[in-house]
């Protein structure tokens, strides 16, 4: 018998968020140290399978040969320890959704030198593992094992940033679909465990943080790990600095700072009033954005480009370049 660990999204870039204070070098180095760390744990507690969740690279953004080669060195060392390496496509996966680049992809590279295992269906000591990328139709379950788990990249009864369609698990999808258990990525923040009489649903949250919001200030970051024997899950916490230390010393994103910014009207406003394409319209006004928002711009850009993006709204990929 043996022991699965789910890892949250990890977003693997070479430059630092706007809300961090490490330099491009030193932002490489923690995310290098984060995956060496789930070697570590897979060593400690006897772990056979790693399985990300989605959104193991963010839209090739800063990364360089020696991150990923670094990152490349620790999987594979993993591989040849017997460890099964294996993860679901998320949006950031794809460079802004854009499925037809996505052979051009780090992710596509990764499963194309056997570094990493495209997760579709796998069955681990009596344990069947389906996994649903992001956008994809969910499938339901039709094995027959003593339990089953669906791994997707979407949220969990979250109309406002989910929608209603394939982004979205609703209790009543869950139930319909069968699985034992949903190990969800996408949202970046920590979930307890909720148990129901039909299904669990596990939230690990991301294994990174990108922004200093108040669930990243104080959260420990952790991964997911379920028994095959013994069919439990349990929590297993990645060694990583206090939010204070990393963070910049004014927290940007907090409700008061942001009581007034109703996403949905500036989504409304920036994008059906004024102009059709709404990271044109972010580009060519970002220079007064700053000047009006000060300090507060960074993360107000982001909380934009989030919602956005969980909208289904991306920033077209230019294929010339």
């Amino acid at each position: 018998m043996s022991k699965i660990m789910f890892v949250g999204d990890v977003h693997i870039k070479g430059v630092a968020p706007a809300s961090r204070k490490e330099t491009p070098e030193q932002y490489r180095e923690v995310i290098s140290n984060k995956i060496k760390s789930l070697e570590t744990i897979c060593e400690r507690d006897n772990i056979s399978n790693v399985i990300f969740l989605g959104d193991v690279y963010d839209n090739n953004t800063g990364i360089n040969d020696e991150l990923e080669s670094d990152i490349w060195i620790t999987l594979t060392d993993m591989r040849n320890k017997g460890i099964g390496i294996y993860s679901i496509i998320g949006n950031h996966d794809m460079y802004y959704n854009n499925e037809k680049d996505f052979k051009v992809t780090r992710l596509f590279k990764a499963f194309l030198g056997n570094i990493i295992t495209h997760l579709d269906d796998l069955t681990i000591d009596g344990v069947h593992i389906k996994g649903i990328d992001f956008g994809k139709d969910f499938i339901q379950e039709e094995t027959y094992c003593k339990y089953s788990i669906m791994v997707g990249h979407c949220f969990y009864e979250n109309e406002r940033f989910g929608g209603t369609g394939n982004g979205n698990l609703t209790d009543d999808k869950c139930n319909n679909l069968g699985y034992s258990a949903y190990v969800l990525g996408h949202d970046h923040s920590p979930y307890p465990t909720i148990k129901t009489s039909g299904y669990t649903i596990i939230r690990p949250g991301s294994l990174t943080r990108g922004t200093s919001k108040t669930c990243n200030l104080y959260r420990k970051i952790n991964v997911a790990i379920f028994d095959t024997e013994t069919l439990e899950w349990s929590e297993t916490e990645v060694p990583s600095k206090p939010g204070n230390e990393v963070f910049l010393d004014k927290v940007i994103y907090n409700k008061s700072q942001t009581d007034d910014i109703n996403l949905n009207n500036l989504i409304d406003e920036l994008i059906v009033k004024k102009n059709p394409d709404f990271y044109d319209f972010l580009d060519e006004n970002r220079e007064s954005a700053k000047e009006r928002f000060k300090e507060l711009y960074p993360e107000i850009e982001n909380i934009l480009v989030n919602h956005c993006e969980a909208l289904g709204i991306y920033r077209k990929v230019d294929n010339d370049n």
